[in-house]
């Protein structure tokens, strides 16, 4: 009693955390994460902390962003992009990111999913929104498993922590060959000659080349010279098979984009499965060809119009999208969680979102509101949607209003039914949220 113990404890200058211990990238922290840096400092003689290149960027400098908050690791990134004569802009936040980007014209993008305001996903997700930045190529390093919805999102490529110099300068290559790549190849697969036509008509743009095939023997061959940026694939072909044609490319780890553009009535197995193997599936409507060349856009890395070539800077900067700022949608739904869920999507891309619980409910509000489009749910009590859309159409200062409606079936006679009762639109629960914007911007544009 009354004793101490004298003893000495021999802390390492950086933990490394055991595999599992690191949080989801979902969660945003503020810990420093000097140990995924460290176990690459190894690869590099010296590694000297850099300074930001802003003051000293010209006009006609190649300039990449690195969205990184642990320093260490972003140092020894930005020394690999010095040695390649380019400049460097630094972001320790997803904001600061997003506000740079509208700042500057840069080359491309190294993003981590773990920052401190927000995780790398709604970065992305927010980045390739913005239709006059979705070009800028995104490369992602970071010390998390890579998830194929990423590169859904648009991510140019992935890269798992550790990595070395040669990685690194290899990923920076990438993003430079890629956006400096003009024109970039996209390959159309369609076995309809007047349908392939209209859609090189449709796409004609001197910034794409378009090769076009109508088999699948044509199409892996071509997919094997490994010079194409993007694929658009009907399922229905004479010759082959358009399934067969994804498989092929992703069991062959090509890394391509696919978008399945169909006039077939897909059963839930087989949405399922094309899922596995390709990036987007788009169902000719009458809006497809919309949506079709903004999911184009998006993989291709393309803009509607040019960047400055001098750095401008944007004091009122918004990072929340606005695709749909000033529209006003009706959401009818007697589910509060579907009701929540299409409010946020909704309303994070500028839209005001009011909401009822039944079809009759709904009509009541149209009656007495100004609202642009209306995303209907079909089975309610009081009203069904179908009885819903069927008395919209009736009623004559009404008729023309936008209605999209949201089956818990991907069914061809759900969604026959549908549209027989007077839907514009369709879309299938759980509903995607790439989707369900682009369809809501394209029928609020028709209107």
């Amino acid at each position: 009693m009354d004793k101490g113990s004298e003893f000495s404890l021999l802390l390492p200058a950086v933990l490394i955390p055991h595999e599992g211990e690191d949080a989801e990238y979902s969660k945003p922290r503020n810990k420093d994460k000097t140990s995924q840096a460290e176990v690459i400092t190894a690869s590099f003689s010296t590694a000297e902390a850099f300074v930001d290149d802003s003051k000293t960027i010209e006009a006609g400098d190649k300039i990449i962003l690195i969205v990184e908050d642990d320093n260490t690791f972003a140092d020894i990134v930005a020394m690999v992009i010095h040695n390649m004569k380019m400049k460097v802009l630094h972001a320790t936040t997803a904001e600061q990111g997003l506000r740079l980007v509208q700042q500057y014209k840069v080359s491309g993008v190294v993003l981590d999913l773990v920052l401190p305001d927000m995780n790398g996903v709604d970065f992305l997700r927010r980045l390739k929104s913005l239709k006059d930045l979705r070009h800028i190529p995104v490369q992602i390093i970071s010390g998390h498993e890579k998830n194929p919805e990423l590169m859904r999102l648009g991510a140019l490529n992935y890269l798992q922590k550790p990595v070395d110099q040669e990685q690194i300068q290899d990923a920076i290559q990438g993003i430079l060959n890629f956006s400096e790549k003009n024109p970039k190849d996209l390959l159309i697969v369609e076995d309809n000659e007047n349908h392939r036509e209209a859609l090189t008509a449709l796409i004609n743009s001197p910034d794409i080349r378009i090769k076009g095939v109508d088999t699948e023997a044509e199409a892996t061959f071509e997919l094997k010279k490994g010079i194409y940026d993007a694929v658009i694939i009907d399922l229905g072909l004479k010759s082959g098979s358009g399934m067969n044609i994804c498989k092929y490319a992703r069991e062959n780890q090509m890394k391509v984009p696919i978008i399945v553009y169909t006039g077939k009535q897909l059963s839930p197995e087989e949405e399922k499965e094309l899922k596995r193997y390709s990036d987007r599936i788009i169902i000719k409507t009458v809006h497809g060809e919309n949506r079709l060349i903004d999911e184009l856009t998006l993989f291709l890395h393309q803009t509607q119009k040019d960047i400055p070539n001098e750095p401008t800077v944007s004091y009122e900067f918004n990072t929340k999208v606005k695709r749909l700022s000033g529209k006003t949608i009706l959401v009818v739904d007697d589910d509060i969680k579907n009701v929540f869920v299409l409010s946020t999507a909704l309303e994070e891309h500028g839209a005001k979102v009011i909401d009822a619980q039944n079809g009759q409910a709904a009509l009541d509000m149209l009656r007495d509101k100004n609202i642009d489009l209306v995303l209907m749910d079909i089975m309610m009590p009081v009203m069904d949607g179908y009885t819903a859309i069927k008395k919209i159409r009736e009623n004559n200062e009404l008729k023309t209003m936008p209605v999209i409606a949201l089956t818990a079936k991907a069914l061809k006679e759900d969604r026959e039914k549908c549209i027989a009762a007077g839907a514009d639109d369709y879309l299938a629960k759980p509903v995607d949220y790439d989707m369900l914007i682009g369809l809501v911007e394209a029928w609020c544009q028709k209107k």
